[in-house]
């Protein structure tokens, strides 16, 4: 996969060989291209990490109100929507590991 470095690097090489204008602003739109798309994978990466944390922050909630609550109905519904949300009741872990 291209990434910055390399567009650059070739760049650089391609330009000691006195290549052509155009073929060096289509090199330039290529790294801009990347450079855009590599900013834009990290953003989404961030905010995948930041949602993870704020569901598992909210599951974890979920567990005290079920574990200190003496309503049965609001502990019901929120037993099966933790458990909806891929959460073990036992281990309280989306990835179950009481066989482990």
């Amino acid at each position: 996969m291209p990434t910055a470095q390399t567009g650059k690097r070739l760049l650089r090489m391609l330009k000691g060989n006195e290549i052509s204008v155009a073929f060096e602003r289509v090199i330039a739109e290529q790294q801009e291209k990347i450079d855009k798309l590599t900013v834009r994978a990290e953003r989404l990466t961030k905010d995948v990490i930041r949602q993870v944390q704020l569901n598992q922050d909210l599951a974890m909630a979920c567990f005290g109100v079920i574990d200190n609550s003496t309503c049965d109905d609001y502990v019901t519904i929120l037993r099966d929507n933790v458990r909806e949300q891929g959460y073990c009741l036992n281990c309280r872990e989306i990835s179950c590991v009481c066989d482990e």
